[in-house]
């Protein structure tokens, strides 16, 4: 579920804002977490170059990011669990962190919340036994074979709620990533290549074939580790891939600072 930007041209955002709406009802659920592999498939994740790192958004499949291009140690972000929805089966919405860590291949890391139906693509989501769309905690990590892995931590609900989110390497031999949520270690990655990432990046990430999906702001807090210092990011720059149209609906980019990007879907 990610697309490495670096070195891309820059797509202006348009500026927006959205009014509360109700999403629909969703189960609350505290399960342990699981995992699943994934094949690339159908969109779910683009594997671009991280040397070339050209936008390979397909046709259903968007971002709209911020994003830092450089060599760093970790990335946090917190943000309110706001409201957002989804309304078909194999739509999903997220809000989420990324770090790329392999500057001429495919691995990263990702961290946040998502919306989707039970099954997309092939994943499981134990709070949802028989089906359900469901407002989730999740991480996923891809390995250099091309396996995509999504980790489900716990259903929750749109409660405006803040929650953190970190993606930091252990710093041993065996490149693990440890995975953070609410300041409490949740999943290890052990499909990585490096200690380093090469290109962090905070935002929404969506494979959307119908209307109605729609999001409210979320504005994202994050924070980057550089040389072991963390630091407020200085954005390289932000994207906004989505192309409006009558069957889709549409990004919008918000306030962006040093330390923060807002962003929302109407």
């Amino acid at each position: 579920m990610a697309v490495c930007f670096c070195g891309s041209a820059v797509t202006e955002g348009r500026s927006g804002m959205l009014t509360w709406r109700r999403a629909r009802p969703v189960v609350a659920v505290m399960m342990t977490a699981a995992s699943i592999a994934i094949p690339l498939e159908i969109g779910f994740a683009d594997t671009a170059s991280a040397n070339s790192c050209a936008v390979s958004a397909s046709f259903g499949h968007q971002y709209v990011v911020a994003t830092y291009c450089g060599s760093n140690t970790g990335i946090s972000g917190s943000w309110h669990n706001n409201n957002m929805g989804v309304t078909a089966t194999y739509n999903y919405l997220t809000s989420e962190i990324w770090d790329y860590t392999n500057p001429s291949g495919a691995q990263f890391l990702e961290a946040g919340l998502i919306d989707a139906y039970d099954s997309t693509f092939g994943w499981t989501n134990p709070g949802c036994p028989s089906g359900c769309y469901a407002y989730q905690a999740f991480w996923g990590d891809m390995a250099g074979t091309g396996a995509y892995y999504f980790h489900w931590l716990t259903n929750t609900i749109p409660n405006g709620l803040n929650n953190g989110y970190s993606l930091m390497p252990n710093g041993t031999a065996n490149h693990h990533w440890t995975v953070g949520y609410n300041l409490a270690a949740v999943g290890t990655s052990t499909v990585q290549v490096t200690n380093t990432g090469w290109e962090a990046a905070s935002g929404a990430d969506q494979y959307n074939t119908s209307p109605g999906d729609f999001a409210t702001t979320f504005t994202m807090t994050d924070g980057i580790s550089v040389g072991g210092s963390w630091t407020n990011p200085a954005w390289s720059a932000f994207y906004d891939t989505m192309t409006c149209s009558a069957h889709l609906p549409c990004f919008n980019m918000g306030s962006y600072a040093n330390d923060e990007f807002s962003w929302n879907e109407v």
